[in-house]
């Protein structure tokens, strides 16, 4: 019973990136070699060979029933809840819990350290909410009722070991979609209008929930702005140069998912894949393998950090972590980072018919250190700067980087404080 991992525990790891694997704890030990440690052995849900991993390289998976602790050395629940998302921040595993608290209301409590979760043993499985989240990390939401994997096998040996706890069956109210607000943490399974830009039964008014089926990545304008360019890009993912395989082909190979420019008069890559137990695991992975494909495809040209903007802002199903202006993905320039990132617009003047940013980088201004007392970075964008962009459409931009949204919310508001005070004696504007 005091396993942080208990045997038929449902853990992740490999946290660094979106590559992520899962599975089940099957055994644990004390390995007496060198210094005392408990060692788990974990069986990967994707059929590979168990592996044998430490208390630190484990996370518990989506939907695992945790508690909240009041510190690390108190095992007394404070608050109970069940695992909504987990990331790492390089030095320790963060979750984001969802917890009950009044009615049909839900609360998001987010970046809780690892240290203040404990595993929470549920005894009776239908005394847990029948109102879930469908969350991006969750390959089991395909069906209403989703069966229980089997439970490892065991021989009498083992049976001294804590048993495997089943989670809680996986239910969906079909008739009520559930609303996330990141800016009071609050869920409310009130209709929420449109939620993402899933396909199939999204998420919508008439209370039809998503099938698990496919999902839509919207092109922005300033990518695609003329059909010329379009065309080639279309070429680019669709065509089958010298007999080899098509890019889309390519990323089906990989991801087992279907790619496809539904109509030449829209700006939108569909990708699909079969309705299963790991269907958005297999989304999100087309999803990074097209984003790879831009990467090489625009050269690591410095439109990529709006383009992971726009790309990630256009799918909140498989990126439901956000601030008031920013949203968890992938850094571009440093892709198997992970953090909280945003688009700030730069004043432009028509008479010298250039960006301006230097009240930005000026000392006097302090903009610049202001924005890394917050906890953020930036990248000024422009075709002159030490991060350039040579695509025609791509305005210069600010891209602004933290692991915090609320960090980031922060950073944004101070370089709107700063272009605001800049255009008033300037003269110039922001881009329409």
């Amino acid at each position: 019973e005091s396993l942080d991992f208990p045997i038929g525990c449902e853990v992740l790891w490999k946290l660094q990136d979106e590559s992520f694997q899962r599975g089940v704890v099957a055994l644990a030990w004390l390995n007496m070699t060198q210094t005392i440690s408990l060692v788990y052995e974990v069986e990967p849900l994707s059929g590979e060979s168990k592996q044998m991993k430490c208390a630190s390289e484990l996370a518990f998976d989506t939907h695992c029933p945790v508690y909240i602790k009041s510190s690390p050395t108190d095992n007394n629940p404070l608050v109970e809840g069940e695992v909504l998302l987990s990331r790492t921040d390089g030095k320790k595993t963060l979750y984001t819990i969802l917890v009950k608290t009044e009615g049909n209301e839900f609360q998001l409590k987010h970046d809780v350290p690892s240290d203040l979760v404990g595993f929470r043993k549920i005894t009776n499985k239908n005394t847990s909410s029948s109102r879930r989240v469908t969350d991006v990390s969750e390959p089991n939401n395909q069906d209403l009722h989703s069966e229980q994997k089997p439970r490892p096998k065991t021989n009498s040996a083992k049976e001294a070991q804590p048993k495997r706890v089943n989670s809680p069956e996986k239910e969906v109210n079909g008739h009520c979609d559930m609303s996330i607000s990141t800016s009071n943490s609050t869920i409310s399974t009130r209709d929420s209008g449109r939620m993402s830009t899933p396909r199939g039964r999204s998420g919508n008014r008439n209370g039809t929930i998503w099938d698990g089926r496919s999902i839509d990545i919207e092109l922005p304008k300033w990518l695609v702005s003329d059909n010329a360019v379009k065309d080639h890009l279309r070429y680019h993912l669709t065509g089958s140069p010298r007999g080899r395989k098509t890019i889309f082909a390519q990323i089906y190979g990989k991801t087992n998912c279907t790619l496809k420019m539904p109509s030449h008069d829209t700006n939108v890559i569909r990708i699909e894949t079969t309705p299963g137990k790991f269907a958005i695991e297999s989304l999100r992975k087309a999803k990074i393998e097209l984003e790879n494909i831009f990467l090489d495809y625009l050269n690591h040209d410095g439109c990529i950090g709006r383009l992971f903007y726009d790309f990630a802002s256009s799918c909140q199903y498989l990126h439901p972590q956000r601030g008031r202006t920013c949203v968890y993905q992938r850094n571009p320039w440093q892709p198997n980072e992970m953090g909280y990132m945003t688009v700030v617009e730069v004043p432009y003047s028509h008479d010298d018919n250039k960006s301006h940013t230097f009240h930005l980088l000026s000392k006097k201004s302090r903009t610049l250190s202001r924005v890394r007392s917050v906890g953020c970075t930036i990248n000024i964008v422009d075709k002159r700067g030490r991060v350039k962009t040579n695509w025609v459409a791509c305005k210069p931009y600010v891209w602004v980087w933290g692991h915090k949204p609320g960090d980031v919310d922060d950073a944004v508001q101070i370089l709107n404080d700063a272009n605001r005070e800049h255009m008033k004696t300037c003269g110039c504007h922001l881009p329409r």
